[in-house]
């Protein structure tokens, strides 16, 4: 739920680390949080129906034979007749299952608790993997506290649609300059190979519109960093 005020007991836990928790609201200061929605042309770092992409996702099966000892066609050996019936099938199948990803998508990630961590004269911003809906509501009421942040955790492993351009440009310590002083440092939990979205219809995760912005600039940090090494943890010290 949305607090708007401070954790008394996070002082005990972390001494001289201020806490707010700004996001996500209740269904009663917000409704449609429960909601997510696929396109906004403002906030979004593209503009695609979400939907589009069922046809991509006919690849995604359990292996188990819908019709045990029946004779099997594939590919171009498809008789014509069938074609049409089996590109339909292939469609239901991938909407329904991106239903499901959907479905769980808004029940969860609008969720996500947004924490805004004050630690001597470092701001820090996590918040999970919050969507528009719950953005929008804590944009309203802390805009003027989140512009100053001097470290941003990336939402949603740097998805089209949880780092909203109003957030983006509202930070003031963005700098298309490296290594310059008090630059904004923004870190990323992703991977190069991610299943999530395509690139052909702009929905690739890490989206790359995105990544090209904090890499142009912020000082970017990313788990990608791991990947040749194969290491697990991505270490980063912060001068408070």
């Amino acid at each position: 739920m949305y607090y708007d005020k401070k954790i008394p007991k996070l002082a005990t836990l972390l001494p001289k680390v201020k806490v707010d928790v700004i996001g996500p609201p209740t269904i009663k200061q917000k409704g449609d949080v429960v909601s997510q929605s696929s396109t906004n042309a403002d906030e979004y770092w593209h503009f695609a129906n979400f939907w589009s992409l069922r046809a991509a996702t006919s690849e995604l099966t359990d292996g188990r034979e819908l019709f045990p000892g029946a004779l099997v066609h594939t590919g171009r050996a498809i008789p014509i007749e069938n074609r049409w019936f089996v590109q339909r099938l292939k469609q239901t199948r991938g909407n329904q299952l991106l239903r499901l990803v959907r479905a769980m998508d808004n029940a969860l990630n609008n969720t996500s608790v947004i924490l805004l961590i004050k630690a001597g004269q470092k701001k820090f911003l996590f918040p999970g993997d919050a969507q528009w809906e719950n953005w929008e509501y804590a944009l309203k009421k802390t805009a003027m506290q989140l512009s100053d942040v001097d470290v941003y955790k990336v939402g949603h492993h740097g998805s089209l649609n949880a780092t909203p351009k109003t957030l983006w440009n509202a930070f003031t310590k963005k700098s298309s300059k490296e290594g310059a002083k008090g630059r904004l440092c923004s870190v990323m939990s992703t991977r190069t190979d991610s299943k999530h979205g395509h690139r052909e219809s702009g929905t690739e995760v890490p989206r790359d519109k995105l990544v090209h912005a904090l890499r142009d600039n912020s000082e970017l940090r990313s788990t990608q960093e791991l990947e040749p090494e194969g290491n697990l943890v991505l270490k980063l010290e912060f001068d408070l």
